[in-house]
Formats: structure tokens, C-alpha cells, sequence
């Protein structure tokens, strides 16, 4: 990157959506960010509305840029999935980190221990496989138009971009992705009653997926044709910025939930209580999981210690 090089790095969070503009060498330039309901990003949320706030933190930062030498966008958001049909539209609520529709079901189905083991997680989790498990019996006539299953991020660069597209990280918490392999497993799908071509192809986080249309740019003031990167889990990419690729550095990620992660060279090397995931960095996972709502506890606190005005 040249110098006065910049890049828009959005963070997408359950608390609040934030958009910054970064120079090369670190700084923020300008940034705004828009609070999210307490109702919004952890079992259940509206993906119109999650759009509309990366709208608006968008349109901010554009409008008050001194003309920037805009390079690139990526995306790091909380995990969770979104259902879109064939218009990129949500169906119903999508899900947050939270959500347990048809945990139950997907763990009575898999009595094979294997599966589990494909997925990198010592127990079913929320995640678009049983989502869309549930779907099928709850309601089959939308379950039949869902075209796309993907994480909240994925579906802001679907909107941005027009592009389907997702990283290797967020794919292993649909739990229908083998984490070892990095790749759409039909064995685990079939639990969904969807295959591979419902889900979109795995990239790596650093790469670009898709660029900004004229529509969008119309929308959110960046420029048609800005590249936009794969992004990935904001967890992961947290734990990137700080520990780098250095095998056995163990990072906690106190945002409204504590992640605590371990970078490790091998998937063998994960305790079997750990969920394992792909890292950011081609030939390496991280092992660990979430702690505990650090942060929306201490956030809670604040607040309800706070003197009166």
C-alpha cells in the first residue's frame, strides 16, 4: 500500500456496527458507529436492519472523508447466519451467536461420533445446519426458497458485492464444513436438507470476493467497483491482529462475549473440550471458545452503577 492508502475495516458486533477508515500505518482516520438493539445479535436478529445500520456508519464515514485513496473494505462481524432466497432477501429472523433452533434435533440425528468430530466441536452448537434442520419441519415451503445460507457478514458483502461468498473460519460454524479439510462436507449438509451449492464458497479472509456495485455505492457512499474482502469471524480477526501467525500465542478477546484462542500448527493438537476452527493463516487452526459475556457484563455493570445525572 501507498502511503496515503486507505482501507474502511467495518466491525460488526452485537452490541453496536462500527466503520472505520484506517491508514497504512495504523491510523484511524474517522470512524462511526451505530448502537444495535438489545433484542439484535445474539439468538435472534433482522438482517434488514443489520443493513441499515452498516448503511448508515458507511454513509458517515464517506460523507465526512477528506477524499481518501479508498483501497479495499473487509468485514469481521459476530457469528451467527443469515437464510436469503434467490433475491438476496432474508428469511425470518436470522439467527446470532445464541440461537438453538434445532441444536436438539441435529444432536439426536448425528449419533454418529464422527460427524461431530468433522465439525471441530465437542458439542452442537447454534449454527445453519440445525437452523435450517428445524426449518424443514417448522416451515418446508421456506425452507424449498432458501438459496443461500450464510454468516452476517457474508450477507452485508452479498448486499455490498452481489457476490455469495465466505471465509474458512465463519464456514466451520455452520458445522457443516470439515474444519480439517476446509471444505463443504455433504455428510454433515445432509442434516440441513441442503447441499454444497447452498452454501458459498470457502476463501480465504484476506482474499477479495467481490467488488462494490452501483447501487450500493449509491446506498452507502463508498465507490462502485471497491474491492471487498472475504472478512472473517470477529473473534478470529482479533485474535489475528494480535498474535499473528505464531503457533501456541493464546489470546483473549474480551468484546460482549470473552473468546479465549490458542494458535496451533496441527488440529491434533486441540483438547477435545476445544472447538477448533481454521485460522486466518493458511496451515494453521486455533483451539478454545467463548467464556462468558465479559464484556456485555462489565458493560451491564457500568451501567447500573452509574450515578444518576
Amino acid at each position: 500500500m501507498a502511503s496515503d492508502d486507505v482501507v474502511c475495516a467495518v466491525d460488526v458486533g452485537t452490541s453496536a456496527v462500527r466503520a472505520a477508515l484506517v491508514a497504512s500505518d495504523g491510523r484511524r482516520l474517522l470512524q462511526a458507529s451505530s448502537r444495535r438493539g438489545a433484542d439484535e445479535g445474539t439468538e435472534t436478529f433482522d438482517a434488514e436492519r443489520l443493513w441499515d445500520d452498516l448503511c448508515g456508519v458507511l454513509r458517515h464515514v464517506t460523507d465526512h472523508a477528506a477524499r481518501p485513496r479508498l483501497r479495499c473494505l473487509a468485514i469481521a462481524g459476530h457469528v451467527g447466519q443469515v437464510l436469503v432466497d434467490d433475491e438476496g432477501r432474508p428469511l425470518g429472523r436470522a439467527g446470532g451467536w445464541a440461537d438453538s433452533r434445532g441444536v436438539r434435533e441435529v444432536t439426536a440425528a448425528w449419533s454418529d461420533p464422527a460427524l461431530l468430530r468433522l465439525t471441530g466441536r465437542p458439542a452442537v452448537t447454534g449454527g445453519a445446519v440445525p437452523l435450517l434442520h428445524w426449518l424443514k419441519d417448522d416451515d418446508p415451503s421456506q425452507h424449498q426458497r432458501v438459496r443461500w445460507a450464510l454468516a452476517p457478514k457474508d450477507f452485508l458483502v452479498l448486499r455490498l458485492t452481489g457476490e455469495a461468498a465466505t471465509d474458512m473460519t465463519s464456514a466451520a460454524y455452520t458445522l457443516g464444513s470439515d474444519v480439517t479439510r476446509r471444505a463443504w462436507d455433504p455428510g454433515l449438509l445432509a442434516a440441513a436438507g441442503k447441499g454444497p451449492q447452498h452454501f458459498p464458497e470457502q476463501h480465504a479472509a484476506t482474499d477479495v470476493v467481490g467488488a462494490v456495485t452501483a447501487s450500493s455505492a449509491r446506498t452507502t457512499g463508498l465507490p462502485e467497483g471497491l474491492p471487498v474482502a472475504a472478512g472473517g469471524p470477529d473473534g478470529t480477526v482479533g485474535a489475528a491482529a494480535v498474535a499473528g501467525s505464531v503457533p501456541h500465542a493464546v489470546v483473549d478477546v474480551a468484546g460482549t462475549t470473552d473468546v479465549l484462542t490458542r494458535v496451533i500448527a496441527s488440529p491434533h493438537d486441540r483438547p477435545s473440550a476445544a472447538v477448533l476452527n481454521p485460522y486466518l493463516t493458511p496451515g494453521l487452526w486455533t483451539c478454545g471458545g467463548a467464556t462468558g459475556m465479559t464484556g456485555g457484563a462489565l458493560a451491564y455493570w457500568g451501567s447500573a452503577t452509574r450515578p444518576p445525572l
